[in-house]
């Protein structure tokens, strides 16, 4: 027996495949039993395949099933409805055709396997552009919000180092004492800006009113909150102090002395 021979026959991986018949599997695991390499080469074939099935053991999609099924049922029809001349065939092709039978099926399958990771590859191409432009948008939303804090903040600066501003720090009266707010005043333009270093958060329908005192009279100079930043208040042409005072939301025609926190003198 030329063991070599047999072993390149393919009825070992038809063996290995399920696919021979019951004659061809006795065959061969009796040979098996007799020739070392022939059980070395069985086992070969197992870890073979055993290997591609652990490294591409993703479930493949529910057609595959079916189109493999389909092929048989093809395969095997074309078989039952053959009327023409039955040509017996040698043992060595019978053996061949049902090798590349059985390799057809494996490279049906394989292709299969290769589409749903090519499927799987693109999806998670996908994903991973989809988490990179969320990214990209959260940045360039964040680059915007701290461009605009910095040109806010430089703009601040600006009007409050302005050589033709007048600064009046209003300090906390007996209402406040700790309370601490300043204004801007510029000479030449009359524009009025206003900080708070330290006013408490008023109640939801309260706010703070800046006033002006002119002559010994209150000028509204416009309600505000309490933030951090540099805020424009109405423009006023003298004055000779400033105050705040708590009003009600959307302000008041005139001051409640009582509710009065911080002033200052110019």
């Amino acid at each position: 027996m030329d063991i070599e021979k047999y072993i390149s026959s393919g009825i070992l991986e038809s063996h290995v495949l399920g696919i021979a018949s019951p004659d061809e599997a006795r065959e061969v695991e009796s040979f098996a039993a007799k020739h070392a390499e022939i059980r070395k080469e069985i086992e070969a074939i197992r870890k073979a395949l055993d290997g591609y099935a652990e490294a591409h053991q993703k479930t493949p999609p529910a057609h595959l099933k079916n189109r493999i099924l389909n092929e048989i049922d093809k395969l095997e029809g074309k078989e039952n409805k053959s009327t023409g001349k039955v040509i017996e065939m040698d043992a060595r092709r019978s053996a061949t055709s049902r090798w590349l039978a059985a390799a057809s099926i494996a490279l049906l399958i394989f292709s299969g396997t290769m589409n749903v990771l090519q499927y799987n590859k693109l999806n998670e191409a996908n994903e991973r552009i989809a988490v990179l432009q969320s990214e990209k948008s959260m940045l360039a939303e964040q680059f915007n919000t701290l461009q605009a804090n910095y040109t806010q903040t430089e703009n601040a600066l600006a009007t409050i180092s302005n050589p033709h501003n007048k600064t009046v720090v209003m300090k906390g009266l007996e209402k406040q004492p700790d309370a601490l707010a300043s204004v801007y005043w510029n000479l030449l333009t009359k524009e009025t800006f206003l900080i708070v270093n330290n006013l408490p958060e008023p109640p939801s329908d309260k706010q703070y009113q800046l006033w002006a005192i002119v002559d010994g009279k209150p000028v509204d100079m416009g309600v505000f909150d309490v933030t951090d930043s540099l805020q424009k208040m109405k423009a006023i042409e003298s004055a000779q102090a400033f105050a705040v005072t708590l009003e009600q939301k959307g302000g008041s025609a005139v001051p409640t002395l009582e509710q009065m926190y911080v002033a200052g003198n110019i």
